[in-house]
């Protein structure tokens, strides 16, 4: 009876003493965390910049600022992210990258990401006529806190980059200004569609202008062409047959009134004024029939 009572007695004191250290760290841990006060950081999309831009991808970066507002310094972990085309993810993936923040500093770190137009279009091909693609990103930055351990901090931002689409080139009329028994003048016009939603400028344009196979015009316009966006532009281009050098077959293509199969080939430099868009190079090459008019 006597064991047992002081059995009794020991639990009792334990369950107690167990209490008692329980409330005790509890109440030192609520003190604890008042006097550190310890806050999750903040963080930002402070800038999203294009630093490539061509026909085949758009170069991104964003700028993720982080805010410290603890008396302390943490540290990023690293970061995960979502980008999202049609509110569907495009591109996911973690970079382990760390940084230190200072107490009560600001910092920041970069997510540099590329958009493969091709890519795109393969997946969304609504897109492709389109001026913009509009993208949303969805990031979690990582903190291994004092106290609190290990914080999630969401951060999301939306924006949008230029989709690059090639001009288009067709030849729009043949015309005989002037037919003797040496030679005949024509003038051969080219229509330029511009299907961007800016404008573009066509640098050393080259043709090559063959009509049954055989070589009517070739050259080279110097003079830039501007196309405004989603406009139309037109190229002149002179055509002096010589009969005694190319031969009377050229003539009777010209005499016979039927419709002339023709081909044309050539290519140009196209640029624009956006300062990020570098030059990128527009080739063509088709073939047809088109009449002669006068």
């Amino acid at each position: 009876m006597q064991i047992t009572f002081k059995l009794r007695y020991f639990n009792t004191v334990l369950i107690l003493s167990v209490v008692a250290l329980l409330a005790f760290s509890c109440t030192q841990m609520q003190q604890l965390l008042k006097a550190v006060d310890i806050k999750n950081p903040q963080a930002k999309i402070s800038n999203v910049k294009i630093t490539d831009l061509s026909i085949e991808k758009a170069d991104l970066v964003f700028d993720i600022a982080v805010s410290n507002p603890n008396r302390v310094g943490i540290t990023l972990a690293g970061f995960d992210y979502d980008l999202l085309l049609n509110n569907q993810s495009f591109l996911k993936g973690n970079r382990n990258e760390t940084l230190k923040i200072a107490a009560q500093g600001t910092s920041s770190v970069q997510l540099p990401l590329s958009l493969n137009f091709t890519d795109i279009y393969k997946t969304y091909k609504a897109l492709a006529k389109e001026d913009n693609i509009t993208y949303a990103l969805k990031t979690g930055l990582n903190f291994d806190l004092p106290v609190l351990g290990k914080v999630r901090v969401p951060v999301e931002t939306k924006g949008s980059v230029p989709t690059i689409k090639l001009p288009g080139v067709k030849l729009q009329a043949l015309k005989l200004k002037n037919l003797g028994f040496t030679g005949a003048d024509l003038q051969l016009v080219l229509q330029i569609d511009n299907p961007n939603g800016f404008d573009v400028n066509l640098n050393r344009f080259k043709y090559d202008f063959r009509v049954a196979g055989q070589k009517w015009v070739q050259g080279q316009i110097k003079k830039p062409t501007s196309v405004p966006q989603k406009g139309k532009a037109t190229l002149s281009v002179p055509i002096a047959l010589n009969f005694l050098e190319i031969g009377k077959s050229a003539l009777n293509l010209i005499n016979n009134g039927n419709k002339l199969n023709y081909r044309l080939s050539g290519g140009a430099e196209v640029g624009s004024p956006l300062p990020i868009l570098r030059n990128f190079p527009l080739d063509f090459n088709y073939e047809g029939k088109i009449d002669l008019t006068k």
